[in-house]
């Protein structure tokens, strides 16, 4: 009998979603604990975090896409860089809870 051939198309797009919300979610996510515990996450460990994120979730996709073009491949350093250009606009808003934090602490020691 003739059987029809299983396709695991799905099971890959859904992998290649997971990699991509990850992927979106390291930088925000890093910064937060940056937030949370400032003096356990220093800056230059956000940086290397988010490099090794970056570069293990482009390298899952890239290997979820199949062999192409090598040409065209992401290097680290475009990967990594790539990672901190998406993270400068939640630099923006650390920025801002930041200076939310500093004022509500000054405003707590005026008081007193």
């Amino acid at each position: 009998m003739y059987e029809p051939a299983v396709s695991n198309a799905g099971d890959y797009s859904l992998l290649a979603s997971i990699s991509v919300v990850l992927l979106l979610a390291c930088g925000p996510i890093f910064l937060v604990a940056r937030f949370a515990w400032p003096k356990r996450f220093p800056w230059w460990l956000v940086a290397v975090l988010a490099a090794i994120c970056s570069l293990a979730l482009a390298y899952c996709l890239e290997s979820l896409e199949g062999p192409g073009d090598y040409i065209h491949k992401p290097t680290f350093i475009t990967i990594w860089l790539r990672s901190i250009m998406y993270m400068a606009p939640w630099l923006g808003l650390y920025l801002v809870l930041q200076l939310v934090r500093r004022r509500r602490a000054q405003r707590g020691h005026d008081r007193v």
